[in-house]
């Protein structure tokens, strides 16, 4: 990239990826089937937000795809997958009703954080404003046109198919983790999702960390705990004589912080 900012811009791109997955074309041949076994073995388990393990969703893994297949290449494009982190080499630009990337047709603009409720904004990612960005604040100011066009104030009261368990409990990211970290243990939940009758994840996470009866730190919350520093400080016991304090903490603050939803922080079924 360039600019004085240039390094600035680039170490996000290192911790998520030299490679866009915004696109990406693969043929019905050999090379490009063990791409996809490959790729969807890897994304299984390891496709989320985990820099300091070196994940970034699917795309950190498009990193080796050069090393490992000699047949991948490169779109190189700039009318291509023009997005907020390099608009900066991409001179993108309304002509004639056109949308030009230089001197090129843009073919592809990922509006990736673009919030229609935040409209001076370019995206989420960063503090940029469309006054920023000059003459490609017009492509912007077009897909805002679309966008309202389409309703799309009505497709935000959609829920996402996966984010709660069957009985209505919104899914905290750290449960998602914990069952990460169960491996082959937590097959014998079955699906994940499920809360009825006999074993099921979201039981195994009410369980109590311990054996204690009356005051009780479930499995969730202890894995919380184990997980901040700021916890362990605060209550350096916290399954012996600081079980209380925490336990307190996990109703008055915990709760609201991780969007732990009250029948899963108390585990009501």
């Amino acid at each position: 990239l360039t600019g004085d900012r240039a390094a600035d811009r680039e170490l996000p791109i290192l911790q998520a990826g030299a490679y866009n997955g915004g696109i990406l074309g693969v043929t019905d041949r050999e090379q490009g089937r063990d791409f996809l076994a490959w790729w969807q073995d890897r994304v299984m388990e390891h496709c989320r937000v985990g820099h300091a393990d070196g994940m970034h969703f699917e795309q950190r893994w498009l990193d080796l795809v050069p090393s490992y297949f000699d047949q991948a290449g490169l779109v190189r494009d700039p009318g291509c997958n023009v997005g907020h982190w390099n608009l900066g080499e991409r001179d993108l630009r309304l002509q004639a009703g056109r949308v030009l990337a230089g001197e090129r047709p843009c073919s592809l603009v990922r509006f990736s954080g673009f919030d229609e409720r935040e409209p001076d904004r370019v995206t989420r990612y960063s503090d940029t404003r469309l006054a920023d960005i000059g003459l490609a604040a017009d492509v912007w100011r077009l897909y805002l046109e679309r966008l309202v066009a389409a309703e799309v104030h009505t497709t935000r009261t959609w829920s996402y198919a996966y984010d709660h368990f069957d009985n209505g409990v919104r899914i905290p990211m750290i449960a998602r983790d914990l069952y990460l970290e169960l491996g082959a243990a937590r097959e014998r939940f079955g699906d994940p999702f499920r809360v009825g009758a006999g074993e099921s994840f979201f039981a195994w996470l009410c369980e109590c960390a311990d054996d204690e009866s009356e005051v009780v730190v479930t499995r969730l919350w202890d894995a919380v705990y184990r997980r901040r520093l700021d916890l362990r400080r605060a209550f350096p016991d916290h399954l012996g004589a600081d079980r209380q304090g925490f336990v307190a903490w996990t109703v008055a603050d915990g709760a609201g912080q991780l969007g732990v939803e009250e029948r899963l922080a108390g585990c009501a079924p």
